[in-house]
């Protein structure tokens, strides 16, 4: 549609037959209302409490996604307080010395944040990239449910 910055508009059913390559954003994601005493970041892990998104701060909640900027699909269901990753490839903010593979767990000293796994912690995401120093930092990871 020339002008509208949209390749293909299609209201309804809509049925491909073959495969669809997405650049830009590797990961599916959901608008969700926010609380309202909640700053997000970029990286953030969200758990659900009282219907709207919170960062998650213990490992007894349900890791729902990460705060991403996008997506390569968004779903959406009305006004956008915070876009969640659902499933895919999203950076994620991490603490600790991480090796590509490890399990990434929530860090639950500091909300919203994850770190290394050890034991028998709920994994968030697999690294997929390394990062050596015990400061914050953004590491790729693919969503583990």
């Amino acid at each position: 549609l020339k002008g509208s910055e949209k390749a293909i508009h299609a209201e309804g059913h809509v049925q491909i037959d073959g495969s669809i390559n997405l650049k830009g954003g590797a990961c599916v994601t959901v608008a969700l209302p926010r609380a309202s005493n909640e700053a997000f970041v970029d990286g953030d892990l969200v758990a659900i409490e009282n219907g709207v998104a919170a960062k998650m701060r213990n490992e007894s909640q349900v890791c729902v996604g990460v705060v991403v900027k996008s997506g390569g699909v968004q779903l959406e269901s009305g006004a956008v307080a915070v876009r969640v990753a659902v499933a895919g490839v999203v950076a994620l903010r991490t603490y600790g010395i991480v090796k590509a593979g490890d399990r990434l767990v929530l860090n639950s000293g500091q909300p919203g944040t994850c770190k290394p796994g050890q034991g028998s912690e709920k994994t968030v995401a697999i690294a997929l990239e390394a990062a050596n120093s015990d400061r914050e930092k953004q590491v790729l990871g693919i969503l583990v449910r």
